[in-house]
């Protein structure tokens, strides 16, 4: 995501896992996951659990569960309708099976955005867990979403494909053709940094739709210091294209850096690296000293944040001189440690995010070093 002037949100919760407590009578516990993509955060909840007989509900709910954590939402879904339909009307059966639903709903929606199917998977849910309020406000941006993008026009190029309001002139007087244009150059350029061209290898091409700035509030659902979104799609606010146009360009470029890190990350950078090396990769041409010079002054004369607040995601931050602060810290630690240990280190630790290693694990496998005790030596 990018500040108007950024990230991949996240998504922590919490499901349940049934065990045969010692005496035979079911007991239950928290089963931590590693956060999807691309929504904003929630608090762990776990549902209260009545004493219930064992039977193959039981297996079913830890066969879904451990789907799950192998990303295999639909097969999540199957085994959870059976336990359902063996023991109908249990919340905690319910609320899995709302979770898994939602899951399959998000996996669906960042390959092909807000269909009928996406919106079904995801009405079922809410209905199923009436308790989840982040899934009821996620589907009313996803019913915009839809609404909103509802014949609208749809060119395509190599990589990517413009979906944008055909009765807006400025676009279509060479204006996306000249986005795109941009987007393509960028395309191969951060190709050849991470290595891996999406597209080519099966990805499909990269969605990117532009709204009117209260409509992509709507589908957003941020802050209005919001000015690009990936969540699978790229998402750019546009009003005066004209007088937008370099800005815009930038925009499109950080949001496009988001897709790399997503595929090659996994979805599990800390925030902190993958604003910080948007950023980062943002400011190509010679503009990269200006742009740590601001983010230098930003820090003047100011207590940095801790860095584990910089590990989530910053789009529900309101207090715009923190968001910029958030941003002008993160830039520059990617800078610093791109200085110290060179590209190939940052790489490496977004690599490391996609095998499921954190950034810490991967800088100490690499150097031998802690990366906090590092950077609190090194300084910003």
């Amino acid at each position: 995501m990018r500040r108007a002037g950024l990230s991949v949100l996240a998504l922590v919760l919490a499901l349940v896992i049934w065990r045969l407590a010692p005496g035979g009578s079911p007991e239950r516990e928290a089963l931590p996951v590693a956060p999807p993509v691309l929504e904003s955060e929630v608090s762990q909840r776990t549902p209260a659990l009545p004493e219930l007989p064992p039977g193959p509900w039981l297996e079913w709910n830890n066969q879904a569960l451990l789907a799950l954590e192998r990303g295999e939402n639909g097969r999540a879904v199957d085994y959870l309708e059976q336990a359902l339909a063996a023991l109908p009307g249990d919340g905690v059966l319910e609320a899995n099976l709302a979770e898994a639903l939602a899951r399959l709903a998000r996996q669906l929606h960042r390959e092909d955005g807000a269909t009928a199917e996406v919106l079904g998977y995801l009405e079922r849910a809410v209905g199923l867990d009436s308790r989840r309020d982040d899934l009821a406000q996620l589907l009313a941006r996803w019913r915009a979403e839809a609404e909103l993008e509802d014949g609208f026009r749809l060119d395509e190029t190599d990589h990517f494909e413009f979906r944008y309001d055909g009765e807006r002139r400025a676009l279509l007087a060479g204006g996306v053709h000249d986005l795109s244009q941009q987007l393509e150059a960028a395309y191969q350029e951060l190709g050849v940094f991470f290595g891996l061209f999406p597209v080519e290898e099966g990805g499909g091409k990269i969605r990117v739709v532009l709204y009117r700035r209260g409509e992509f509030g709507a589908v957003a659902g941020l802050g209005d210091w919001v000015a690009g979104l990936f969540d699978g799609t790229v998402r750019l606010a546009v009003e005066d294209l004209a007088g937008e146009r370099r800005r815009l360009g930038e925009t499109l470029r950080h949001e496009l850096v988001h897709a790399f890190t997503h595929r090659v990350g996994g979805g599990r950078l800390p925030g902190w690296l993958d604003e910080g090396l948007a950023q980062w990769l943002e400011a190509n041409g010679g503009r990269r000293p200006a742009a740590l010079a601001r983010a230098r002054q930003t820090l003047a004369g100011g207590q940095p944040h801790p860095w584990e607040l910089l590990a989530g995601s910053l789009a529900t931050w309101t207090d715009g001189e923190q968001v910029a602060r958030a941003y002008a810290q993160s830039l520059l630690l990617v800078d610093l440690l791109v200085r110290q240990y060179g590209e190939r280190l940052i790489l490496g630790l977004v690599e490391g995010c996609g095998a499921g290693r954190t950034p810490e694990e991967t800088f100490r496998e690499r150097l031998q070093l802690d990366l906090w005790e590092t950077v609190a030596v090194l300084g910003l």
